[in-house]
């Protein structure tokens, strides 16, 4: 990992290459160690779910294939967490769980990413999320 010394700058600095005008970004050995972390934390919010209630995440996954039947409008993944409160959906012991589930969906080609968008939550600080849309070349009935 590198140090965060004087060495970061020239690291990000040398990130991007321009092919016929196109930036085009090289994954560097610190972008592949945070998204190894990411997924393992992901992994383990779903496993820990699934430990206190062991269909958690079925439930989930069923519950974001009916938003996205009722909600063909973008969204964030705070969305899918509001509705799934209200019809039922057990709250996960930590909502980052709902990533393993917004991936599966995204993987399966349920929804694709749209962009980045501030969440509304007071507790993320308007933090930008992933913007996702229902896939329409997908039947999600």
């Amino acid at each position: 990992m590198p140090s965060l010394g004087g060495g970061t700058r020239n690291l990000y600095s040398r990130r991007g290459i321009v092919t016929k005008g196109r930036k085009m970004l090289q994954l560097t050995m610190w972008d592949t160690e945070t998204r190894i972390r990411r997924d393992d934390g992901i992994n383990r919010a779903v496993k820990h779910a699934n430990c206190v209630d062991p269909h958690w995440s079925d439930s989930a996954y069923d519950l974001l294939v009916s938003f996205l039947i009722f909600h063909p409008n973008p969204f964030l993944t705070e969305d899918v967490r509001e509705y799934a409160e209200q019809h039922g959906v057990p709250i996960p012991p930590s909502k980052r769980a709902w990533g393993g589930i917004v991936i599966r969906a995204a993987k399966e080609g349920l929804i694709k990413k749209i962009g980045y968008r501030n969440t509304t939550n007071p507790k993320s600080h308007a933090t930008p999320a992933t913007e996702w849309i229902r896939n329409e070349d997908t039947k999600t009935s």
